[in-house]
C-alpha cells in the first residue's frame, strides 16, 4: 500500500495541515499522476485569507499543476486534444471536474460554469487537487500531454493565468497591430495579457500595477511603459496614457487587477471606439454608472465580458507562445521541495506571495533541471 502527502485546508487563520493519505490505484475512468510542479494562484491566497466562502468540511486545493502519469486506466487513451497517452508521460491539468450532463456542460466549454462542479474537493477521497504528492484525475478533467520539446517549467508558470487571458482575449476580439493597450494589474493574468498584447503587435502596451518586481517582469514580456499604482494617482495615470497615445486614449483596456477601483479608472482610460475587458474582479463587485447620455459610453464599443473563466481549448493553445514564439522565460519565483510541504512556510505570508512574482513549487528531483527562475525562501 502506497501513501503520499497532501495539503488540507480547514479554515482561514489556521495552518494548512500536511497529512498522509492512502494512494489507491485509479478506477476505470481515472489517471493517477505523481505531482512534479505546482503553481500558486491568487485564488489560493484569497482562500487562506478568508475571502472565499469556507466549506463545512476540510478540503484539498491547488489547481495549477504538472505531473507524470503513474497509472493510466482502461477508458482513457488520449488527452483532451486527442494526443495518445501512456504511463510516464507528463501532463498539465485543470482538476475541476464538471458533471458532464447539465445544460451548462452541454453549451459551454468552460468547466467553471457547471453548477455541480466539485470544487474544492473534500479531503479523504481521491481527487485532482494538486497540493499533494499524488493526484487522481477523473476523465472529465482537462489534461494535456506536455510535448517532450516543451520545458514543463515554461508551462507551469503560466498556471491558469494564460488560459484565462487567452479565453478573455478570444471573447474580446483580436488586439490589432498598431493599437494601444492598457493592462490594469501585473499579477499572473496581467503578465499573460501583457505578453499576448505584445505578440499581437500592439504599438504601446502600458501596464498599471505593483510591486516593482512585477512591473519589471512585464517589461521583460513586452510592456512599453509601466506605472506604479502606489506612486501615481488616477489623474496622473490618465494624463500619462493620453500622452503615450497621442491624446487618443487606449484602444483596449484589460482589467486584471481584481479591485473595484480599477473599473471606473479603466473605463476613463478608453479612447474613441475603445474596448474594455473586465477579467480580474472575481472577489469584488465593481460599480460604475453608465448612461446612454454618458459621452464615454457612446464612444465605447465594448466594456466587458460576461463571465469569468477559461475555455478548455486554451489549455492547448497556451503551449503556442513557448513552442513557436521563442519568448523570454515567463518570470517566476521557485520554491524547492515537495509541493505539499511548502505551505508550512507559506502560511504566515500569504500577502507577501500575492504581491510577488508568480510562485512555483518544484519537487527536489526536478529543480536541478530548471534554468532561469529565482529560488526564494519564505519563512
Amino acid at each position: 500500500m502506497n501513501y503520499g502527502k497532501v495539503a488540507v485546508f480547514t479554515r482561514p487563520g489556521e495552518p494548512v495541515k500536511i497529512v498522509e493519505e492512502e494512494v489507491r490505484m485509479p478506477a476505470l475512468d481515472e489517471i493517477l499522476v505523481r505531482v512534479s510542479m505546482v503553481g500558486v494562484c491568487g485564488s489560493d491566497v484569497h482562500r487562506l485569507k478568508g475571502d472565499i466562502p469556507v466549506n463545512a468540511e476540510a478540503v484539498c486545493f491547488g489547481h495549477e499543476a504538472i505531473g507524470v502519469i503513474e497509472s493510466l486506466c482502461a477508458e482513457i487513451k488520449t488527452d483532451r486534444a486527442g494526443v495518445p497517452l501512456s504511463e510516464g508521460d507528463m501532463l498539465y491539468w485543470m482538476p475541476l471536474p464538471p458533471c458532464g450532463v447539465c445544460s451548462e456542460c452541454g453549451a459551454s466549454k468552460n468547466p467553471l460554469h457547471c453548477p455541480n462542479l466539485n470544487w474544492p474537493p473534500p479531503f479523504g477521497k481521491p481527487n485532482g487537487a494538486c497540493f499533494r504528492q499524488y493526484a487522481t484525475l477523473n476523465k472529465r478533467c482537462v489534461f494535456i500531454r506536455v510535448p517532450p520539446s516543451v520545458p514543463p517549467e515554461d508551462i507551469i508558470v503560466f498556471g491558469c493565468g494564460m488560459p484565462t487571458a487567452l479565453t478573455g482575449l478570444k471573447q474580446f476580439g483580436a488586439i490589432r497591430p498598431g493599437s494601444d493597450a492598457v493592462i490594469q494589474g501585473s499579477g499572473p493574468v496581467g503578465l499573460a495579457c501583457t505578453l499576448l498584447a505584445s505578440l499581437a503587435g500592439a504599438r504601446s502596451v502600458i501596464v498599471i500595477g505593483d510591486p516593482k518586481r512585477r512591473l519589471e517582469a512585464t517589461s521583460a514580456l513586452g510592456a512599453t511603459f509601466t506605472m506604479s499604482v502606489a506612486d501615481t494617482t488616477a489623474e496622473e495615470r490618465l494624463k500619462l496614457v493620453k500622452r503615450l497615445t497621442a491624446g487618443c486614449g487606449a484602444s483596449f483596456v484589460i482589467e486584471a487587477a481584481g479591485t473595484a477601483a480599477a473599473f471606473p479608472e479603466g473605463f476613463n482610460l478608453l479612447g474613441m471606439n475603445g474596448k474594455y475587458l473586465i477579467w480580474g474582479c472575481i472577489q469584488v463587485a465593481p460599480q460604475h454608472q453608465l448612461t446612454p447620455s454618458n459621452s464615454k459610453c457612446s464612444e465605447t464599443e465594448d466594456y466587458g465580458v460576461n463571465r469569468v473563466g477559461h475555455d478548455n481549448r486554451h489549455f492547448v493553445t497556451c503551449f503556442d507562445p513557448v513552442a513557436n514564439q521563442g519568448i523570454v522565460r515567463f518570470p517566476c519565483a521557485l520554491l524547492q521541495g515537495p509541493p505539499a510541504d511548502f505551505f508550512n512556510a507559506w502560511h504566515p505570508f500569504p500577502d507577501k506571495l500575492n504581491r510577488d512574482l508568480p510562485v512555483v513549487a518544484i519537487g527536489e528531483d526536478k529543480l536541478g533541471e530548471v534554468e532561469g527562475g529565482r529560488r526564494e525562501e519564505f519563512g
